[in-house]
């Protein structure tokens, strides 16, 4: 099994530009996931202050 060096090197590059890809798309994912967790937790935030401030009144 003898590769050339040219052909090793695309296959290498290939590989780490793969690499490079998923990662950024696992970063976007995250960062969705972040957001959307925050603005949950907001409404979340705001339905208990709103619960909270009725019956008091």
């Amino acid at each position: 099994m003898q590769v050339s060096h040219r052909a090793y090197c695309s296959i290498s590059i290939q590989q780490t530009k793969r690499r490079r890809e998923r990662r950024r798309e696992r970063r976007r994912e995250r960062r969705r996931e972040r957001r959307r967790e925050r603005r949950r937790e907001r409404r979340r935030e705001r339905r208990r202050e709103s619960s909270t401030t009725q019956p008091i009144n």
